[in-house]
């Protein structure tokens, strides 16, 4: 009787080491079909995180610098990036969303159906006009 419990827990033992194995691989292609859909997007690059951190170190950054931007920033990371005031943007560029400024400028695109391309050109465009002097004086 002993030894038919031992081969029943045998067999149980390895039906479920095939079946985590199984798992194991339906998640690790899952994870690579998300992290290459992300690539694809230009979400995920491995250099942006070098920059970002680079980034953090320098800013703010004068509006000359427009370059470093990408799509997987947020606006409100643009926003402390070249120290902008927090609805200059939002003003700028019309944006509604109530997620603003935490939304990523691909998001942003995303959601309202725009060229990323185009729509990263006109944040570039909103940050190199922005006059800080402008601004100040017309808040008084």
């Amino acid at each position: 009787m002993s030894e038919q419990k031992n081969y029943k827990i045998e067999r149980y033992t390895k039906y479920g080491l095939i079946i985590l194995v199984i798992i194991l691989v339906i998640l690790a292609v899952f994870f690579v079909i998300q992290f290459r859909s992300l690539y694809r997007q230009r979400i995920v690059h491995s250099w942006e995180s070098r920059i970002s951190q680079i980034l953090q170190r320098r800013a703010p950054l004068p509006t000359s610098d427009i370059g470093v931007i990408r799509s997987w920033m947020t606006f409100n990371y643009i926003n402390r990036l070249f120290s902008l005031p927090a609805d200059y943007l939002k003003s700028k560029l019309n944006i509604t969303d109530l997620h603003y400024p935490q939304l990523t400028i691909y998001g942003y695109a995303k959601n309202l159906n725009l060229d990323q391309a185009a729509f990263l050109k006109q944040v570039e465009n909103a940050i190199s006009g922005y006059n800080p002097t402008k601004t100040s004086t017309s808040t008084k």
